[in-house]
């Protein structure tokens, strides 16, 4: 199977509502293109719906340590993107990502897990900032400015 065929597999699987799987095809796809906008979110999309279809886990998955700690950044990436896979709305593995592929140069998985997180905590001025500097490198410089302009008003 191709790498692109990957995507194309779990774009129709997230179709077909088959999440787990759809979340699995979207990984596999990641670690060859990690820079892969639509897939980043097709994977966070796909990690939502399947925890809104079978819910938290026992207590909250409050146990379970979620940590991203390697040094390569393409493996922090890959970290990041399974725990995210469990627990997609966590702020923490959201920067985390970002800070990852921002470091390995995969700006547009930057964007996207900046953009998830300030959407968790709107009111924080940090994911707005990290936003700004990753769509800046990805020369989107006018949605770079309303970012920065979003953590001004924060702050």
């Amino acid at each position: 199977m191709a790498v692109k065929d990957l995507k194309n597999k779990g774009r129709d699987l997230f179709r077909r509502k088959q999440y787990e799987l759809a979340i699995d095809a979207y990984l596999e796809y990641l670690r060859f293109e990690p820079d892969d906008e639509e897939a980043t979110e097709g994977l966070l999309q796909a990690a939502k719906k399947n925890r809104e279809l079978k819910g938290k886990g026992l207590f909250g998955g409050v146990f379970k340590k979620m940590g991203v700690s390697a040094r390569d950044p393409k493996k922090r990436m890959d970290q990041a993107l399974r725990a995210l896979a469990k627990a997609p709305e966590n702020k923490g593995l959201l920067m985390a990502l970002g800070a990852a592929a921002l470091d390995s140069g995969a700006m547009g998985a930057a964007v996207v897990a900046y953009n998830q997180a300030a959407e968790v905590d709107p009111e924080d001025s940090e994911p707005f900032k990290q936003l700004g500097m990753a769509l800046g490198r990805k020369g989107r410089i006018e949605e770079a400015l309303n970012a920065l302009r979003k953590a001004c008003e924060i702050n």
